[in-house]
């Protein structure tokens, strides 16, 4: 039985950019799934690749390959969270739309070789017949051109859809079918971009050049990845989204999407217990703890917090919850030295989900966290940051 995690490294072997993005792609058989799709985990928002192993099988190694990079293309253009509208949601003729927007690339294209087994200037398409191909003689996009949007060509389609009704009825494509909520939908959007942009950083830095991805998208890729400014209050809003957790159970009463009236749907309660040390040293000023609390009443609104004064120890009568759509009266409470120990050690001990720390980073590296860390400080405290692969942001 094919299995893609096993063999995806052996099949972008040549691409260094899909490569290292595949890498953080989860890969699933699923058999309800005609050939292959991408779509968002429920409650977690991340991005899944499905594929049906029966479905691969009959595939050549060559069309596995390009189906392979089809549904990374899907990511890569971040397909998933784009606004639809509402006309045309979740079906067919948007889910075609966005297959020959892809299909189109020159990264899916060889030159095909004589008798002599020399190339030729005749270009061949690596995709299996089945796939929905612009310009391909015997199918009916044979008379679209390339290199077009999925937006232009969703024009095109509902054109051809309203002159030729019969004339898409027999194509089968997969897509994404589950309707996702705003939040799962912002969650997955941040989780796509940050993979996009560390897979490109990574493809750099290796410098192996950037295989068949074409050359419009690699400058627009590391534009993203290295001028893009950070919104730290959007990193800090994904950041607590990302730490929710979901406590799943079984309703009756709520119809399943994927197999309604025959299995009970998934009711999940997403929960958030996020820790928020403040570093109250001498050196943290009143602006930045000031401008901190003011930011963390409009996170209030999504989940609650435990709230950690500290400087080199932390005493548990300082320690109060900060609970959702509450305001409590905010106070500094120490003006010592910092020790980042005491806040990791007593997150550590109470079973957090994430960890936030808001410090002039005048310590030393503390000891490591069992839960996601994250550091707020200012610009000019940036210079006194330790080495660490952990998220720093910086306010202004």
């Amino acid at each position: 039985m094919f299995c893609l995690n096993n063999s995806a490294n052996a099949y972008l072997r040549d691409e260094p950019f899909f490569l290292s993005f595949s890498r953080m792609v989860t890969k699933r058989p699923c058999r309800s799934v005609k050939t292959a799709g991408v779509t968002i985990q429920e409650g977690t928002g991340w991005p899944i690749l499905l594929y049906n192993p029966e479905y691969f099988d009959k595939l050549t190694e060559e069309e596995r390959k390009a189906v392979f990079k089809h549904e990374l293309y899907h990511l890569i253009f971040e397909h998933l969270t784009l606004p639809r509208m509402e006309e045309v949601k979740f079906t067919k003729i948007w889910n075609i739309s966005l297959d020959l927007a892809i299909n189109g690339l020159d990264s899916f294209y060889q030159r095909t070789l004589d008798t002599k087994g020399d190339c030729t200037d005749k270009l061949r398409n690596t995709l299996p017949k089945s796939a929905c191909i612009p310009k391909e003689k015997g199918t009916p996009f044979e008379d679209y051109p390339r290199g077009l949007s999925s937006e232009q060509y969703l024009s095109l389609l509902k054109k051809d859809a309203q002159e030729n009704p019969e004339k898409f009825q027999k194509i089968e494509v997969d897509g994404s079918h589950d309707k996702w909520g705003e939040e799962e939908l912002s969650v997955a959007k941040e989780r796509i971009s940050d993979m996009l942009k560390k897979a490109t950083k990574e493809t750099a830095k290796q410098k192996m050049g950037w295989g068949s991805l074409p050359e419009e998208m690699v400058k627009e890729l590391k534009n993203k990845a290295f001028n893009d400014k950070v919104d730290w209050r959007k990193v800090l809003r994904f950041f607590i989204k990302r730490s929710q957790k979901g406590m799943k159970r079984k309703s009756i009463k709520k119809i399943n999407k994927r197999f309604p009236y025959i299995h009970p749907a998934k009711v999940v309660n997403r929960v958030a217990r996020i820790c928020v040390s403040i570093d109250q040293s001498g050196s943290v000023s009143d602006d930045m703890l000031s401008l901190f609390f003011s930011e963390l009443s409009s996170f209030s609104k999504i989940a609650s917090f435990t709230v950690v004064p500290f400087d080199t120890s932390i005493n548990e009568r300082d320690v109060f919850v900060w609970k959702k759509g509450s305001k409590p009266s905010l106070k500094r409470v120490y003006c010592g030295g910092t020790c980042f120990n005491a806040p990791t050690t007593y997150c550590n001990e109470n079973g957090f989900d994430g960890h936030i720390i808001l410090t002039d980073m005048g310590a030393s590296k503390p000891i490591p966290s069992k839960c996601q860390r994250i550091w707020i400080t200012d610009k000019q405290s940036l210079g006194w940051s330790f080495e660490t692969k952990e998220r720093i942001l910086t306010i202004d």
